[in-house]
């Protein structure tokens, strides 16, 4: 896939002397797991998160390369500013999401242990991989989650936008009408706590 070969994940030789990352590699689970140097002056990078450095980072989306080399809505071009050949799924997408946190291998007893006593439930969550300035830190890319996920019905079938990772809402050749919008939701483990004064910006907040 096109977009995979970025900030030094391709088989070329330019990327191979920058430390590749080889998806194509015989052992691929290992070579997702090695360190690798990460050009972030590479369009669309500059906000991958600074804690990263592999391929895939278990249970951490944010810090995983890959991931984010197809899931973020801002790796669509080369350095030469093209249009890259292809974009991933939203399948594809959720097979690599579901990839890092099975790496993780967490056991129930040691997802108990981190909850520290709180109590833990599975919930249902919308979801959507951001770039820092609408993330919720506002300092990286993040995979943002929400109790409340917004779709809406439309007068022309969904059509899933690859460049921008999101389903597009209006057909430019059709003003008056509006897609059907889809919104992704999955189910995760989740960990009531405390709220505190602070502890949450709105995406408004979060732009300023």
């Amino acid at each position: 896939m096109p977009a995979v070969g970025a900030a030094g994940m391709a088989k070329d030789d330019a990327c191979c002397d920058r430390g590749a990352l080889d998806i194509t590699a015989p052992d691929l689970a290992r070579e997702l797991a090695k360190p690798v140097a990460i050009d972030r002056t590479y369009p669309g990078f500059g906000d991958f998160a600074l804690a990263g450095n592999r391929g895939i980072e278990p249970g951490r989306p944010d810090e995983s390369l890959l991931y984010h080399a197809l899931a973020a809505p801002t790796v669509v071009l080369d350095p030469s500013g093209s249009l890259l050949g292809g974009f991933p799924t939203i399948e594809e997408i959720e097979t690599v999401e579901n990839y890092i946190y099975a790496t993780r291998a967490a056991t129930l007893c040691a997802l108990r242990a981190a909850a520290n006593g709180l109590p833990v439930a599975i919930a249902t969550f919308a979801l959507h991989y951001r770039n820092a300035p609408d993330s919720v830190s506002g300092k990286h890319a993040q995979l943002c989650f929400s109790r409340t996920g917004i779709a809406r019905l439309g007068d022309l079938e969904p059509l899933y936008d690859a460049p921008r990772r999101s389903f597009a809402g209006l057909d430019p050749s059709r003003p008056y009408s509006f897609r059907v919008l889809p919104t992704r939701f999955a189910p995760f483990l989740a960990v009531r706590m405390p709220g505190r004064v602070g502890g949450f910006r709105s995406a408004g907040s979060a732009r300023r």
